[in-house]
Order: C-alpha cells, then structure tokens, then sequence
C-alpha cells in the first residue's frame, strides 16, 4: 500500500473515531457510518486499548459502548432537543418508561398509546414512594413526555410517520404517529448484561449493577433488557481527553 493511501485510511479512522465520540449510536444515516463499518477492527482495537471500551458494529447501527469513569459525575447530562435544558429527574424517570413500552411496542406506535404505557409504569409503588408521578393532566407533564420522545427520535429510535408533538403539547387529541426502528432501540443499553439478570439490594445497587458489570466485556446474552433500568444507556457525546488521553488514533500527522 502506497504511503498517500496509508495516510488517506489513517485520516479516515480517525474521522471515524471523532464521529463516535461525539455521538456514540451511529446509524446509517450518519455520513461517518460507512467509514466506522471500513475501519471497524482498527477502531474496536484502539477504543479497547485505550479506554476500556468496547465498539458493536452491526449492518445498521454502530453503537460505542462507554464505561463511566464516575458515576457520580452529572457534567453530560441528556439535554433536551431544542432547548438544551439539562434533563430533570422525572425527565430520566420518562425515558427508561418510554423505552421499556417501546420493547414490547409493535413496530408503529402512537404518542397516545406510548404515554398510556408511561402512566402505567410510574404508577408502580417504589416510583410513587420516591415521589415520582406522571398523570398527563398538566401541560408541563406533556411537555415533559414530549421533550423525551424528541430526544428518541434524535438518536433515531422513532421515526414520524404524520402528527406534531407541540400540538399534542397543547391537546391530547392531536395524536402523533411514528415508526419504530427495533435495531436502534436494542443497541441503546450500554451494558453487557441485560437489567433483569442484575441482583442487587436497594436502588442505589440497582442502578450500579449493571455499570460495574461493563468492565467484564459485552454478553449479548443480556439483550436489551427491560427499559426501566435503561440509566446506563445515554449516547451522550463525550471529550476524547475522557478518555485518559487517548493516543495515535486521534493524534494528527504531518
């Protein structure tokens, strides 16, 4: 191999290796998807070396699997679409809500149907005894719901098919249909075993179960799991100097 065609693949992995740090779930859509599939060993290898994480690159999706360095820390917190208003804690409560109707949703769904599913999850006694509640009475709620459904179509999870979520904001009438991409919902759990298989007591140890189990390496036994623990999901966009300095991938020549 020449050495231009060398540096030509060497400029390549690394576009391919910012692309994912920067958003961590990459679909076919994403124009550096066909490089992540190109360099996808080169890419798992280094990702694997230098940072403890693991790369799982399917036919349609590309989904970089990170390790949090401190679970504590709340400086990348999911934002809202539009407004890039960090996500409140009923915010989060909402999305693992969504996610968990949205594994045993069809392959079209309705807002209406999948805020039914989410009233009927935070109805369940150790959400309300945490003093979660979501009834949909209040336009705040439903501004809430919306502002996680957004985020889902975001990364690509939904897709709308007809309908607008201001307009079901203002009126539960006003109904919005979408379809459901199951390949990209299945690749947001970034954990190596699926919630359900995790035994621990208390919430706090349900919540760093299936963290710490990440550091033994993907078992995609687990499956997606149950979307109610899904708090280990988040394709947050990271800094590449998160990662411990990283080298040779990211550094650039000539």
């Amino acid at each position: 191999m020449s050495p231009a065609a060398l540096f030509d693949d060497a400029a390549e992995r690394r576009r391919a290796a910012r692309a994912l740090l920067a958003q961590p779930l990459l679909t076919q859509a994403a124009e550096e998807f066909r490089l992540v599939r190109k360099h996808a060993a080169e890419l798992a290898a280094w990702f694997s070396a230098e940072a403890g994480w693991w790369l799982v690159v399917e036919t349609e999706t590309a989904r970089l699997v990170k390790t949090p360095a401190d679970l504590r820390d709340a400086t990348r917190p999911a934002l809202a679409v539009r407004s890039k208003a960090p996500f409140t804690r009923r915010r989060y409560v909402l999305l693992c809500l969504a996610l968990a109707g949205l594994e045993r949703a069809d392959g079209q769904i309705t807002l209406g149907r999948l805020a039914e599913g989410v009233i009927t999850g935070a109805a369940d006694p150790d959400l309300l005894a945490a003093g979660v509640e979501f009834r949909l009475e209040r336009r705040e709620e439903r501004g809430d719901l919306v502002a996680v459904v957004r985020v889902l179509l975001h990364w690509r999870v939904l897709h709308r098919v007809a309908g607008d979520e201001e307009a079901y904001v203002a009126d539960t009438q006003n109904d919005v249909l979408y379809d459901v991409d199951r390949r990209v919902l299945s690749s947001l759990l970034a954990t190596p075993r699926g919630p359900s298989t995790v035994r621990a007591e208390g919430a706090r140890g349900k919540r760093r179960g299936p963290v710490r189990a990440a550091a033994r390496g993907p078992d995609r036994r687990g499956g997606a799991g149950n979307g109610r623990a899904a708090a280990a999901l988040a394709p947050a966009p990271v800094d590449p100097a998160a990662a411990g300095r990283p080298r040779g991938l990211l550094r650039r020549t000539g």
